[in-house]
């Protein structure tokens, strides 16, 4: 049986972005997607505290003690489809009114994507081959117009497809664009141009998507229908004040704070890490193409709580095969720009940092 930390991290290292990325925000993103399906915690209480995170390689039986339960994502469902539109071994699937077709020994590991939208993450059992798609409002991931490649997919108003080589291989970004305004972003990836040239062709010959508005829209749900959290109020004692961009967030005396530092264009991030106590906090801005975040069901466990300002705030957590606890907080400003905040939390720990942290925040 592979190592789950072993198998993790060649899941992170192999997940390619496109070349004009934010790389290393894209790989701490991998990481957590990776880390967030391996074990999903519901609890009910009014304490309770959750966010819209899935993902990852395999699900581990949840703890049964009370734990900041995590949410549930949007589900890739299987289609039926006719025999001649699928590939021999492939699978046919709908993804918010997206249908496409992977190699049916593949794996799903993925229900959030890159930048909080609705996504899913297809590889292959070795990593080597993958399929990562977004939806959101927003284009991008085409590549330079001179140099991409139209195809005609039923439904879409346009695709087009950019080939470049990456690290491991070579791969293609796949940008579909809706009538009604969204966009699926997809990456695809593979070790060699015949692989890839493969994979692509199955994809091109299952594409469609629907005309139905409901589809996709459903992917994100409303803030509204989610639990207020009951947050502790106040800077704790001895903490203090940090920040980035715009929000206002508290940090433990003693560890180590780094930041904030500019990672691209539009990324803001700052750090804090007390390796004693096994705790961090990550903290990043965008300052755009944030603007269709996934919300979970209302019965997933997922909340929400208040804070001037913001037009979109969720929180939630997952345990980690070592009992570490991760809490993921999504803030977006009402003027423009998303913040997320990242607290890990290590086995046993009495008080809940997450918690506090995030009865600090505030927007300037």
């Amino acid at each position: 049986m592979n190592d789950p930390l072993t198998s993790e991290k060649h899941v992170v290292a192999a997940i390619q972005p496109p070349a004009w990325a934010d790389a290393d925000a894209m790989a701490a993103t991998a990481m957590r997607r990776v880390r967030r399906r391996r074990v999903v915690i519901r609890a009910a209480g009014a304490a309770a505290a959750v966010l819209a995170v899935a993902g990852g390689v395999a699900l581990a039986q949840p703890r049964q003690e009370p734990e900041l339960p995590g949410a549930s994502a949007p589900v890739v469902q299987p289609v039926a489809s006719p025999d001649a539109d699928v590939p021999a071994g492939w699978s046919a699937y709908e993804f918010g009114g997206l249908r496409f077709a992977v190699p049916s020994d593949w794996i799903e590991h993925d229900s959030i994507g890159v930048n909080g939208e609705p996504g899913t993450l297809w590889t292959d059992e070795t990593i080597t081959e993958q399929f990562q798609l977004e939806v959101g409002t927003e284009p991008g991931w085409a590549g330079p117009p001179e140099d991409t490649e139209e195809w005609d997919v039923p439904g879409a108003e346009r695709t087009a497809l950019y080939r470049y080589d990456n690290q491991t291989g070579v791969a293609a970004n796949l940008e579909v664009e809706r009538a009604d305004g969204y966009f699926y972003q997809a990456v695809v990836a593979a070790p060699s141009q015949e692989a890839l040239d493969t994979i692509l062709a199955g994809l091109r010959r299952t594409l469609s998507v629907s005309t139905d508005p409901a589809d996709v829209e459903e992917l994100f749900g409303s803030t509204d229908e989610l639990p207020v959290v009951e947050l502790p109020s106040g800077l704790p004692g001895g903490w203090r004040v940090q920040e980035v961009d715009g929000l206002e967030f508290g940090i433990p005396a003693g560890g180590e704070y780094d930041g904030p530092h500019t990672d691209s264009g539009d990324s803001t991030s700052s750090t804090w890490f007390d390796d004693a106590g096994k705790r961090e906090i990550w903290v990043t801005y965008w300052a755009e193409g944030r603007d269709a975040l996934a919300v979970p069901d209302a019965d997933s466990g997922a909340g929400t709580f208040p804070l001037d300002g913001a037009d979109y705030v969720t929180l939630g957590s997952v345990t980690d095969e070592d009992g570490s606890r991760e809490t993921v907080i999504t803030v977006r400003r009402a003027d423009g720009g998303t913040y997320q905040v990242r607290v890990v939390d290590p086995k046993g720990a009495g008080t809940d940092l997450a918690l506090q942290v995030a009865g600090t925040l505030a927007l300037r």
